[in-house]
C-alpha cells in the first residue's frame, strides 16, 4: 500500500509534521508543489488540514468545533447509558474509533477507553487533536491496529467493546461537501467484515458488547438478538450481555 502524503508549509513545523508521520509509518512529508491524490494531509500555521486534489479541504479543528456542546452534555448520552454498568470496572475498547468522538464521551466520564483504528489518515488526525489539545487526552490510548487481528490477541482484555458500523457521527456537524470529504477517508465495510468484527467482539468481550445502530436497521446479526437496546430518534446501541 503507497503511503499517504503530507505537505508542510512552513519549516518551523517539520518537526510535529516528523512527529505526525511516525504514528502510523504510512504518511509521508512530501516536497511536491502539486499533489494529484485523492487525498492527503497539509500542516501550517493554521494547523492540520484534510485535503483533496480538486482544492477542497477541511481544517482538524472544525472537525471537533460543534462537538462540544454534546460533550459538555455527556451524564445524558445514549452512549453512557448503554455501556455504564455496575460491573463493569471501566475499560472499554472502541472497536471502530473513527474521529474519536463517542469514545470521548466515554473518557470524559471515566472509562479508560482503548481505541481500534485502521485507518492511517484518521489516526493521524485523531493524534495531531490530542496533541494539540483541540480534544482532551484523558483515559484514552489510541492504536493504529486492525481491529481483527487487535482482539484475536487481546481477548477478554476489555469488560465492554464498542462498535459504530455506522460512521455517523460527522453528519450532525459537518456540511454537505464536509462529509464528502471525510468519507473519501473511509472504507466501507463489507456486511461479512462487520459480521466478523461482530463475531470476535462478542468473543472477546467480559460483560458487553454494544453496537451502535440506525433505528431503521434491524440489529446486526437476526440470529442473536440484543439484550436489550437503548434508543433515541435517530440512532440506537444493541446491548449484548456476556454470561
Amino acid at each position: 500500500m503507497s503511503k499517504y502524503k503530507l505537505k508542510i508549509i512552513e519549516a518551523q513545523l517539520m518537526q510535529q509534521g516528523q512527529q505526525l508521520c511516525a504514528v502510523t509509518g504510512d504518511i509521508e512529508i512530501t516536497k511536491e508543489q502539486q499533489i494529484d491524490d485523492e487525498i492527503f494531509l497539509r500542516l501550517d500555521k493554521n494547523g492540520l488540514h484534510v485535503c483533496k486534489a480538486n482544492k477542497q479541504e477541511l481544517n482538524v479543528r472544525n472537525l471537533y468545533t460543534n462537538f462540544r456542546t454534546r460533550y459538555q452534555k455527556f451524564k445524558s448520552d445514549l452512549i453512557i447509558k448503554a455501556i455504564q454498568d455496575k460491573s463493569v470496572n471501566r475499560t472499554v475498547i472502541d472497536a471502530t474509533a473513527g474521529l474519536a468522538k463517542d469514545a470521548l464521551i466515554l473518557a470524559r466520564y471515566g472509562f479508560k477507553v482503548i481505541m481500534l483504528e485502521s485507518n492511517a489518515l484518521l489516526v493521524t488526525i485523531v493524534y495531531y487533536a490530542m496533541l494539540t489539545k483541540i480534544i482532551p487526552n484523558t483515559n484514552l490510548t489510541l492504536i493504529y491496529t486492525n481491529s481483527l487481528d487487535y482482539l484475536n490477541s487481546h481477548v477478554k482484555l476489555a469488560d465492554v467493546i464498542y462498535i459504530d458500523p455506522m460512521f455517523n457521527d460527522l453528519k450532525p456537524a459537518l456540511a454537505k461537501k464536509e462529509m464528502q470529504l471525510i468519507q473519501a477517508l473511509v472504507q466501507t465495510n463489507t456486511i461479512q467484515d462487520t459480521l466478523q468484527l461482530f463475531n470476535l467482539a462478542y468473543a472477546s468481550a467480559k460483560h458487553k458488547l454494544v453496537v451502535k445502530r440506525d433505528n431503521k436497521l434491524p440489529s446486526l446479526k437476526p440470529e442473536l438478538p440484543p439484550t436489550y437496546a437503548i434508543s433515541g430518534s435517530t440512532v440506537r446501541f444493541d446491548v449484548y450481555t456476556i454470561k
